[in-house]
């Protein structure tokens, strides 16, 4: 494998990685911690399956869904838009040879002005935060598509 050079704009777009990460890393929390909110709902965990499972406060979170375990873990990377996060969501499978696995399944990504965009999406996005009280349609639209790809065949 050839390695490319690193240009002065890329270095420069780590110069401040440890704050960069620790602002993605809030976000996250606030993320993990409006979904908590949702599945908390006794009527989301009745109609849905799905709940929260770990006991921590984030930003890994095990998920419990009629399709299975899955997690979320938040892992900051870079690239040409400089330090971002991806919460990666794995889904629970077995191995031909039985032994528990994990398997990527989808992703969220998060960058330091505090937007989520589901997947490969680079348009649309969600905040971090709920924006105002009430519902929060944002996060439970993203609890729905969680549990819709918690559900795609592996095979």
């Amino acid at each position: 494998m050839e390695h490319m050079s690193v240009t002065e704009q890329q270095a420069d777009s780590v110069r401040t990685v440890v704050d960069d990460i620790e602002i993605i890393t809030r976000h996250a929390f606030a993320i993990f911690d409006r979904l908590r909110n949702l599945l908390s709902n006794s009527y989301i965990k009745e109609s849905l399956g799905l709940s929260l499972t770990s006991q921590g406060n984030g930003p890994f979170a095990e998920l419990s869904t009629p399709f299975g375990p899955i997690r979320m873990d938040l892992v900051p990377f870079v690239d040409g838009q400089g330090v971002q996060g991806r919460y990666v969501i794995e889904k629970q499978a077995r191995s031909p040879l039985g032994e528990v696995i994990w398997r990527k399944v989808w992703s969220l990504r998060l960058d330091k002005e505090g937007r989520v965009f589901q997947g490969g999406e680079v348009s649309k996005s969600i905040p971090s935060r709920q924006r105002a009280f009430g519902e929060d349609n944002d996060i439970a639209s993203l609890a729905l598509s969680i549990l819709y790809v918690a559900g795609t065949d592996l095979s």
